[in-house]
C-alpha cells in the first residue's frame, strides 16, 4: 500500500468471516474501486465482552485465520486490528468516527445495520452516517443477509453447529467451509506407524471445537490443495494415561512428502462419523482405510474454488 492512501474500510469483528461480513467485504471492494482507495478492514483483537471480563463464547477462526479469510474471500489489501483496551473501550462514539477518518485516513466506510460502537455502544449505523457525510466520506450501510434458506446468518448458529460437527450447516451460513489454518506440526508419529501418515495442527485454546469426531477435509498447503480425511479428539485408542491432548490430524490422500513447519489451511467439509475407541491398532488402521474411501466419495462431488 503507497504511504497516505486512503481506505475504503468495512468494520465489525468478522468471527468466521461468514455470508453477512462478506456483504460487508465486497461493497468495500466496489467503493474503493469506485473511489480509487484501497479495500480495507478495521476490526479488534477479541470480542469487547473477554476485555471486559465477560464470558465471551470461543472464537470461531483464530485472528490469524479471520486475516486470512478477509483477505482471501473478501479481495482485501490491508486488515487494521485495534486492540481492545481501557482506552478504547472508553473513547466516545465521535471520536473513534473522526479517528477513521483523520487517523486512519478512510475516505468510505462500511458498516452492517446493527453495527455499535464507542463508549457504552453509543455508536450506531446511521449515527456514523451522518457524522462520516458532515465531512464529505460516504458509510454504506449494508442491511441483514440471510441464507438461501432463509435463516438470519449469525456467527452464534454457526458456533452452535460447529460444535455439534455439522459442517455442512455452518458452512452453509459462512458460505465456505470451516477453516481451521496453522503450521504443521509433529505428532506421535502413529500414522506413520499404521502406514497412514498425518500432517497435524494445533487448535487454540480460545477457538470454538469442533464435535470430536472424522470429516472429509481438503488442506491447502505449497500453493496446493489436497484431499484429506481428518480427526479431531483425543484419539482413545491409544491414548495414554492422564488428560488426554487434543490433536487435529489429516491424512492427505495421494500425497507424499515432509511437510512439518509447513504453513496450512485445512478445510472441513462434512462429518463422517464420531470418534470411537477400537479394540486394537489393526482394527483402527482398517477403520482408517475406510474413512479415507468415504472421504473421497464425499469430496469428488464438492467442486473446487479458489477458496479450497
Amino acid at each position: 500500500m503507497a504511504q497516505g492512501a486512503k481506505l475504503a474500510a468495512a468494520l465489525g469483528f468478522f468471527d468466521g468471516v461468514h455470508m453477512g461480513h462478506a456483504a460487508l467485504l465486497h461493497r468495500a471492494v466496489e467503493a474503493a474501486g469506485k473511489l480509487s482507495l484501497v479495500p480495507a478492514v478495521i476490526t479488534l483483537d477479541r470480542y469487547p465482552a473477554a476485555a471486559l471480563g465477560g464470558g465471551a463464547a470461543p472464537l470461531i477462526n483464530s485472528a490469524e485465520d479471520r486475516e486470512r479469510l478477509i483477505k482471501l474471500i473478501g479481495g482485501i489489501d490491508r486488515v487494521i486490528t485495534l486492540r481492545f483496551d481501557r482506552e478504547l473501550r472508553q473513547t466516545p462514539w465521535e471520536d473513534y468516527a473522526a479517528a477513521l477518518i483523520e487517523r486512519f485516513g478512510c475516505g468510505a466506510l462500511v458498516c452492517g445495520y446493527d453495527h455499535r460502537f464507542g463508549a457504552g455502544g453509543e455508536g450506531t449505523a446511521e449515527r456514523l452516517r451522518e457524522f462520516a457525510a458532515a465531512r464529505g466520506v460516504e458509510c454504506i450501510v449494508v442491511p441483514r443477509v440471510d441464507a438461501p434458506d432463509g435463516r438470519a446468518v449469525r456467527s452464534t448458529a454457526i458456533r452452535e453447529l460447529i460444535m455439534q460437527g455439522d459442517m455442512r450447516g455452518a458452512g452453509a451460513l459462512l458460505g465456505h467451509p470451516h477453516l481451521i489454518g496453522g503450521t504443521v506440526v509433529h505428532g506421535r508419529q502413529l500414522g506413520h506407524t499404521l502406514g497412514i501418515p498425518t500432517a497435524n495442527l494445533t487448535l487454540g485454546a480460545d477457538v470454538v471445537r469442533p464435535a470430536f469426531g472424522v470429516y472429509a477435509a481438503r488442506m491447502t498447503v505449497r500453493g496446493r490443495t489436497f484431499d484429506g480425511v481428518t480427526n479431531i479428539g483425543v484419539k482413545p485408542t491409544v491414548a495414554g494415561a492422564g488428560e488426554p491432548e487434543l490433536t487435529v490430524e489429516t491424512h492427505l490422500l495421494d500425497f507424499e512428502g515432509d511437510i512439518y513447519g509447513e504453513s496450512a489451511e485445512l478445510w472441513l467439509f462434512e462429518r463422517l462419523r464420531p470418534e470411537q475407541k477400537f479394540a486394537g491398532l489393526e482394527e483402527l488402521s482398517r477403520q482408517m482405510h475406510t474413512d479415507a474411501e468415504n472421504a473421497r466419495k464425499i469430496l469428488i462431488n464438492i467442486p473446487r474454488s479458489g477458496k479450497n
